[in-house]
């Protein structure tokens, strides 16, 4: 159960995403830390920072686009009661030049 709920939320989170332009630009790098209490519902209850990546931008936007699921669809099939993840979100620029 705790393993599907991860597994969705983090491909819901990754369509959404979007690297902050302005972090791009200046190279900014990190990993956010997220804890996420989702409703036996599948309704994301709460979004927390539970640790930082140093960068406020960084935070902000990971807060922001978990915040921006609002639910788990067909969370109520497997969900029988709230349960709380942590959730990491990584920053990381890659260089594409061979």
């Amino acid at each position: 159960m705790r393993r599907q709920a991860r597994a969705s939320l983090a491909r819901l989170f990754m369509r959404r995403f979007r690297y902050p332009p302005l972090a791009a630009e200046r190279g900014w790098e990190g990993e956010v830390r997220l804890r996420v209490t989702l409703a036996a519902d599948g309704r994301l209850d709460r979004v927390q920072l539970h640790a930082s990546s140093g960068y406020a931008l960084l935070d902000r936007d990971a807060l922001r686009t978990m915040r921006s699921i609002r639910a788990l669809p067909g969370a109520g099939e497997f969900l029988h009661a709230r349960l709380e993840l942590s959730f990491r979100v990584r920053y990381r620029l890659t260089d594409e030049q061979d």
